[in-house]
């Protein structure tokens, strides 16, 4: 059952079992906000998360400052200029997945967003409530070294000669003008734009949206029912990931 515009009620009918999935944006201080609140309320008896261990571990020793938005658009325009070179990575040339990524991760901390704040507000929720956290995702390696192997000049011809979908487009530029990244990151949380986004990813790369959704998408419900158990479950995980 739907209980809210990014969450889910999933019951069990034949066990105590039910699970609250909430889907979030990585970058959203909402997200963050309603993470934390939720658990509070529900008081559940585990809290699942999309990290693994290695990944929860950084997380829980990062900070972000304040946001600076013209510092993060200097930073994005670098990256972009350097995401033309991305197909020549496989044959040494230009930036690496794992290199871009990074760089993705260090600009949005450096202007005072913090990846995975929504991840962090559940496990401090959850030691707040006494719940057990579970950790559900791949780990980070794993998932770096697939995306690498999906790369290839192919691949980069293929995403420019796509069209971006125009109801994505226009959140960022459209009749309202251009809004900030904290703006477009809350009008992107939807789960018709989620659906988009998904459906345009699997039409420039299949075996990406396999990496980044798909199969991740598979071991966490793998780890959801093997780890959860009976009781009542807050599972937390990105918009794209709920449906």
């Amino acid at each position: 059952h739907h209980i809210g515009p990014t969450s889910s009620l999933l019951r069990s009918g034949t066990s105590d079992n039910e699970v609250y999935l909430l889907g979030t944006a990585h970058i959203s201080e909402a997200s963050a906000r309603e993470v934390s609140e939720f658990v509070s309320a529900v008081r559940p008896r585990k809290v699942f998360v999309e990290l693994d261990p290695a990944r929860a571990f950084h997380l829980r020793r990062q900070t972000n400052g304040p946001v600076e938005e013209d510092r993060f658009e200097r930073a994005a325009t670098d990256l972009f200029r350097r995401l033309a070179s991305v197909g020549g990575a496989r044959f040494g040339t230009g930036d690496t997945p794992d290199e871009l990524l990074r760089s993705l991760l260090s600009a949005l901390r450096r202007c005072g967003y913090l990846p995975g704040m929504e991840m962090r507000a559940a496990m401090d929720a959850a030691d707040g409530v006494g719940a057990e956290i579970c950790y559900g995702d791949r780990d980070q390696e794993s998932i770096l070294r697939d995306l690498r192997s999906c790369l290839s000049p192919s691949l980069l011809l293929r995403a420019l000669a796509t069209p971006f979908p125009a109801a994505l487009r226009d959140i960022w530029g459209g009749a309202d003008g251009v809004v900030s990244l904290k703006e477009g990151v809350e009008r992107l949380k939807t789960r018709e734009h989620a659906r988009i986004l998904k459906e345009y990813m699997e039409r420039v790369s299949p075996e990406i949206a396999d990496v980044m959704l798909h199969s991740r998408d598979r071991i966490m419900v793998e780890n959801l029912r093997r780890n959860c158990g009976e009781g009542s479950i807050v599972a937390v995980v990105g918009l794209a990931h709920v449906d």
